[in-house]
């Protein structure tokens, strides 16, 4: 296994990254029990309502933004 050196910096700013990207899974994870959690209790709402629900959470927590981190 090869060793890799790395600056303060460098190692700083991998930290921070970890960080990020733990934080930002925890939050999308509970914006999809909230989507969840709205399935389960409104299952009589109109199918427009549920489409618009599910678009919305589709467009505004993408999940490729973790994979890119």
């Amino acid at each position: 296994m090869a060793i890799v050196f790395r600056t303060r910096a460098e190692e700083i700013a991998l930290g921070m990254t970890l960080l990020g990207l733990f934080f930002s899974s925890v939050l999308y994870g509970l914006a999809l029990s909230q989507l969840y959690t709205y399935y389960k209790r409104f299952p009589r709402d109109p199918l427009s309502v549920k489409v618009l629900v599910c678009a919305i959470s589709q467009f505004s927590m993408p999940p490729l933004h973790i994979c890119f981190l």
